[in-house]
């Protein structure tokens, strides 16, 4: 498959196309790549028509809008590294892998190791601190570095529930990491937009934000407290992936980098639940939640406040700290 896909690269007549009044860079049509298989392979069309699928289903190329897998046809197409939005994730490097994609699990997996590493030797002892600039200059995080590029092109369709779940919550905790490292900690509302928006991995052949992992897939296209808009628009492929069922104790899972933010932390896809309820028992003992006896109240942090629609509730019942 990676000498077709190199051939492919060499071969078609990639160029800019005027489709639906816009132009389009970088495409070709499936006809034209199916004509340019038949004649490497010397096969039939219904052949080759399977080649482009698998191509697609691999995340080699696909419609330039997103409308369809392949077809054979006057439908355009292009190579994942000819999307726009590609170049711009920081899991991509001018290039992208090509070699067959990793299952999911195993590369999550492989970085839940690298990441545990990294907080066991550059973590405080609460994991409350890490030491960023010696991350930046380790071993471990080359490889985290070089691992990255396997999420290009994993099959996350095929994750259950858990697994997807764990890998979400990992992927994000180690990505709030990597963005820190690149991007600095946001200080204010510009800063936040870039930390949380710009800053990008290419997953599965889609792009991904943090705010897109936690609004988009955690939490189910959920809006971002004071957001007008949802992470994804209707008809967006990334909506299959989103987690159908809400769990509220994600938020303890999460670490945004930020002293408020819960502790950093890598999950494993077969205890995901004892271990986030692990970690929700630690975020409120640890600060979380305050009893003012004096007062009869009792002030809980903001971020039962701000995602107060995850936890079941309607209306705030006590006030934020």
């Amino acid at each position: 498959m990676v000498g077709m896909v190199r051939f492919l690269r060499q071969r078609l007549p990639i160029q800019d196309r005027l489709m639906k009044m816009k132009i389009v860079k970088n495409c070709f049509s499936g006809r034209e790549m199916i004509e340019t298989i038949i004649q490497h392979l010397d096969c039939g069309r219904k052949k080759a028509v399977e080649i482009g699928k698998e191509l697609a289903r691999k995340h080699f190329i696909h419609h330039v809008f997103r409308e369809n897998d392949f077809e054979d046809g006057n439908h355009y197409y292009r190579f994942l590294e000819h999307d726009p939005t590609i170049p711009k994730c920081y899991n991509f490097r001018d290039y992208t892998n090509d070699d067959e994609p990793r299952p999911a699990y195993l590369v999550g997996q492989r970085l839940t190791k690298i990441m545990s590493a990294i907080l066991e030797a550059y973590a405080s002892n609460d994991r409350r601190h890490l030491d960023y600039t010696c991350i930046a200059s380790s071993e471990e995080f080359r490889r985290y570095v070089n691992l990255v590029q396997y999420l290009q092109r994993v099959d996350v369709f095929a994750l259950s529930t858990d697994e997807k779940t764990a890998f979400f919550l990992n992927l994000y905790n180690a990505m709030v990491v990597h963005a820190v490292i690149r991007v600095g900690h946001p200080a204010g509302a510009i800063d936040r937009k870039v930390f949380f928006n710009d800053f990008q991995y290419v997953v599965g052949g889609y792009a991904y934000s943090l705010s897109a992992i936690k609004n988009g897939i955690l939490r189910n296209n959920r809006r971002q407290p004071y957001s007008l808009t949802k992470p994804f628009s209707g008809g967006d492929k990334r909506l299959e992936v989103a987690i159908q069922n809400v769990n509220p104790l994600i938020h303890f899972g999460i670490c945004d980098g930020t002293p408020s933010s819960p502790t950093i932390r890598f999950f494993s896809a077969k205890g995901i639940e004892a271990e986030l309820r692990y970690a929700a028992r630690e975020f409120f003992h640890d600060g979380g939640v305050e009893v003012d006896l004096e007062k009869r109240t009792v002030h809980l942090a903001r971020i039962i406040k701000w995602y107060s629609i995850d936890f079941g509730q309607k209306k705030r019942s006590s006030s934020g700290s």
